[in-house]
């Protein structure tokens, strides 16, 4: 039974931690090279279903049952996708942060989203492939969550990144620094974070940069 009232008390940080959670569940099992029609059909409905309320949920909304009816859903969908199409780098880093660190693994998520979907998409601007769909597919989230021009692959990973960016800023999520997670960790993590099923598969320098941008 998934009911949504059950939420009405959840403190803000953990609903911001688990929002964006359950978010990075759905934005990497869409993009998820073992994706599906049926997948990318839930995913993108779970997105639909947060986007206007994952920081209304961690604010002034939080006690409104309809915003936690549409996270309750998203957090749902998030995890019948994840089980079908699996996740990518992001996941791979919680799980080798969260190995070695007492740290909620919403919070890794949260922060690491925006900066390793931004690497992800370099990457795959940098060896785009004839057919490859990851690109457009990133855009079309871009524009669900910010507007824009649906044709607009430029732009609609660009508008993602921004939406990615102000959804952490706005959370206030802490910092990896904050539980004790220093600049001389990146290699340890590096060395044994995966990919999972990511599009456009990043090398241990790809990984290292993404958490020298929130590791200091």
């Amino acid at each position: 039974m998934v009911d949504p009232e059950l939420a009405l008390s959840c403190p803000s940080d953990i609903t911001a931690a688990c929002g964006m959670d359950a978010f990075t569940q759905l934005l990497e099992s869409f993009v998820s090279v073992k994706e599906s029609p049926l997948t990318d059909t839930l995913a993108w409905s779970g997105m639909e279903r947060m986007k206007d309320a994952l920081v209304p949920a961690a604010g002034e909304g939080s006690h409104s049952l309809e915003i936690r009816a549409d996270m309750a859903y998203g957090a749902l969908i998030s995890g019948i996708t994840l089980a079908n199409a699996g996740l990518g780098v992001i996941h791979g880093l919680a799980s080798a942060i969260g190995g070695r660190h007492p740290i909620p693994h919403g919070v890794v998520c949260g922060v690491l989203l925006e900066p390793a979907t931004r690497i992800t998409i370099l990457r795959l601007r940098e060896n785009e492939q004839k057919g490859d769909p990851s690109l457009g597919k990133y855009a079309r989230v871009g524009h669900l969550l910010a507007g824009g021009r649906p044709d607009d692959i430029e732009q609609g990973c660009d508008l993602l990144l921004e939406r990615l960016d102000s959804w952490n800023n706005a959370l206030k999520l802490p910092g990896l620094n904050d539980y004790g997670i220093n600049s001389g960790d990146i290699p340890a993590i590096a060395a044994i974070a995966g990919n999972g099923n990511n599009p456009g598969k990043l090398n241990p320098d790809d990984i290292a940069m993404i958490l020298k941008t929130v590791i200091h």
